[in-house]
């Protein structure tokens, strides 16, 4: 399945959300199967969403990045480009095979319904 980082980037927290709940036998291993896949690609777009901001962030004269007061990195030179790149890196398409859970598999566990809209990818009838 083509599945874009965007979408591994949000699901990733709602099913570590589902990792908390008690879920029946099926639903706990559908979502360990998939928080497995899910946490490599994970790990690899943050790498490389890491060394896009350490490439264009402002650094003082130490070499070390700026932080604005809301904890984020400045970014004055080459934005755009620094966005643009950004934005291609999350609109990226992986291949990945997730382990389809059944709804069934919840049992009588409740599940937030945003919760299941982010992962709606992974989750069948």
């Amino acid at each position: 399945m083509k599945i874009t980082n965007r979408v591994i980037d949000r699901s990733f927290p709602a099913l570590n959300e589902l990792t908390s709940l008690k879920l029946p036998a099926k639903g706990a291993y559908g979502v360990a199967r998939n928080m497995t896949k899910i946490r490599s690609a994970l790990e690899d777009l943050q790498t490389v969403y890491k060394k896009i901001v350490e490439e264009y962030a402002d650094k003082d004269d130490n070499g070390a990045i700026i932080f604005l007061e809301d904890g984020n990195t400045s970014m004055v030179k080459n934005k755009e480009v620094c966005e643009a790149a950004l934005i291609e890196l999350m609109e990226m398409e992986l291949d990945i095979e997730p382990h389809q859970i059944k709804i069934d598999d919840f049992g009588t566990t409740e599940v937030s319904v945003g919760t299941l809209l982010t992962l709606d990818w992974l989750i069948t009838q």
